[in-house]
């Protein structure tokens, strides 16, 4: 398969151009998707991505189809703990599959969506009390709390799950109101993290598209602007912003 040079004008064409490449690099390499470590099992709304859209060289591809059965399977049998980023992917794997009325290839999704958010849920229990988001009262790194809002927010949301849907937003209504006026939020430290700040304010973006409420937007561009101060010209962070990113 031929792919055409992204231009830097479409950035939607060049990362659909990226993940076009990736499923066909994986698919030469004759390795199943389920055998690569578990992080990368998120890589299941990808290919549910790319089996439903409209255009993609991959819709109703038969090999799509078995990496998806495949990496479902294998996140369905694994004993390693609910990872907060995978629960937020399957949920999108469920959107995009039910829209395209092939959710026979993840069957019991809704069973496992609610056994992955459950403790995601608990801990955001936990943080009811917080106004200060800081990983010494967290337990966990700022980026990893925001994710677990955005998961049980969107599972919850998919799932008619209302009181999910509350909790989640109380977490994100105290949470926009703790950013920094330069548009991070505290990790590790008082102070930013670059890296990580890339997932907080990819959450804020999501809740601003999922809520259409202007406070995450807001928040969202905040955290994009300080971004750009702290990057190379074509984006990437710069290797140390503090200790924890080295």
């Amino acid at each position: 398969m031929e792919y055409t040079v992204a231009k830097l004008d479409d950035p939607k064409a060049g990362m659909l151009d990226y993940v076009y490449g990736v499923v066909e690099a994986q698919r030469a390499s004759g390795d199943t998707w389920s055998q690569t470590r578990p992080y990368n099992w998120q890589s299941i709304r990808g290919l549910a991505y790319v089996y439903t859209l409209e255009g993609s060289p991959y819709v109703g591809d038969d090999g799509v189809a078995d990496a998806i059965r495949d990496v479902y399977g294998a996140i369905r049998s694994s004993e390693h703990p609910p990872d907060n980023r995978l629960t937020g992917h399957l949920a999108e794997t469920r959107r995009l599959l039910v829209q395209a009325g092939a959710d026979d290839l993840v069957p019991g999704i809704d069973d496992e969506l609610v056994r992955r958010a459950t403790p995601l849920d608990e801990r955001l229990a936990s943080y009811r009390h917080l106004i200060r988001f800081r990983s010494g009262n967290q337990g966990t790194g700022t980026n990893h709390v925001v994710v677990y809002g955005t998961s049980v927010y969107r599972v919850g949301e998919l799932l008619g799950r209302a009181e999910w849907v509350g909790r989640a937003m109380d977490l994100w209504s105290r949470f926009v109101e703790d950013q920094e006026p330069d548009g991070y939020w505290a990790e590790t430290t008082p102070g930013p993290t670059s890296l990580y700040n890339n997932l907080t304010f990819c959450c804020a973006g999501r809740m601003a598209v999922w809520t259409d409420e202007g406070r995450f937007h807001d928040a969202a561009q905040r955290g994009a602007l300080f971004h750009r101060r702290f990057c190379y010209p074509d984006g990437c962070d710069l290797e140390t912003i503090d200790g924890r990113v080295r």
